[in-house]
């Protein structure tokens, strides 16, 4: 199962990623960061951290959003403009 993690560089996106990344039947495809972080661009857990989410959305069969409460109902959308399970961890949601 491919999946993507939006917000990779938090203490929850780094959590999800050791596990996937370990898994004989999972495959971390693609994980995002906000602008301002200073992992962005870089490769981490075999991947290149990204900013966009469009694409991470685009290529997994699910998404974990472990992002921020900003980003939340753009995701939302985008999963559902590309018929993507998303399963939101976020905290600070109202």
């Amino acid at each position: 199962m491919k999946i993507s993690i939006l917000g990779i560089t938090g203490k929850m996106g780094h959590q999800l990623a050791e596990l996937i990344t370990t898994s004989a039947d999972l495959c971390l495809v693609a994980g995002t960061t906000s602008l301002k972080n200073s992992l962005r661009d870089q490769q981490l857990y075999g991947i290149k951290v990204s900013t966009d989410p469009t694409e991470a959305i685009r290529i997994a069969d699910i998404v974990i959003d472990f992002s921020s409460f900003a980003g939340v109902n753009a995701h939302l959308e985008q999963a559902i403009d590309n018929k993507k399970p998303l399963l939101i961890g976020t905290t600070g949601l109202q």
